[in-house]
């Protein structure tokens, strides 16, 4: 039986992938971010002091992104594998699709910036867009994210710029967890979203995965990468 909040989530998922103006989105997205993080109802400039202190916390670089909702876990706070899914192709699509012009799933918003409000809108929706892909990459590596990340490469498959964007991210995501237990525990479903980007169909998403291998790769094992090696030669030579 469904509970009020998974409702409340649902209904969220819904005016996310079906809005029509940027407005709208940007309030469901404030919406469930004051869900995820009630005390930032706070006063703007606590507010804006928070945004800031987020940002140089990245720049450091050293320990990772700042996890703006660390209370909570994409997979655990969404109720289902699907609404995962559904939540995780929208962050990806909606953040990466405006070069892509009409090619998305997702309405159409903006394809140009004539006015400086369009601007301000713009800019608001991929600051809180960056908000939540920065959650996700604060995440141990576990298997509804892997699936998720997964169904969101599959997703943009005729969205070059969005599917490139995607791998990006996981590439970031796996080599920032390559030295934590659940990335080794995990490394068969790992080894499959890896090999989906180095073999990908664009030549711009096989570069970014390739680019980014190295990295991941000085954290394996010698048997985790003559597995990796072996899988490679195995794609490579069909």
């Amino acid at each position: 039986m469904q509970t009020h909040e998974d409702l409340n989530r649902m209904k969220l998922l819904e005016i996310l992938q079906h809005a029509t103006s940027c407005v709208e989105e940007i309030n469901a997205l404030d919406q469930l971010r004051k869900i995820l993080r009630p005390e930032d109802d706070l006063s703007g400039e606590d507010d804006f002091e928070h945004q800031w202190l987020s940002i140089a916390a990245d720049s450091l670089g050293d320990e990772g992104p700042f996890n703006p909702f660390p209370a909570h876990t994409p997979d655990s706070w969404f109720s289902s594998q699907s609404n995962l899914d559904r939540f995780t192709c929208y962050l990806f699509e909606r953040r990466y699709s405006w070069p892509e012009g009409s090619k998305g799933h997702l309405v159409p918003l903006l394809y140009t910036v004539s006015t400086e409000s369009d601007a301000v809108l713009k800019s608001r929706l991929n600051n809180l867009l960056d908000e939540f892909l920065r959650w996700y990459l604060c995440q141990d590596v576990c298997q509804p994210l892997l699936k998720s990340l997964t169904v969101a490469v599959t997703h943009a498959c005729d969205m070059p710029v969005v599917r490139n964007q995607t791998m990006i991210h996981i590439m970031e995501w796996l080599q920032l967890h390559a030295s934590h237990h659940s990335f080794h525990e995990h490394l068969t479903d790992v080894q499959t979203l890896i090999l989906r980007g180095v073999c990908d169909v664009w030549s711009l998403v096989r570069n970014t995965s390739v680019t980014r291998l190295g990295r991941i790769a000085s954290n394996l094992t010698l048997l985790e990468l003559e597995s990796l090696f072996s899988e490679l030669a195995k794609v490579w030579s069909s």
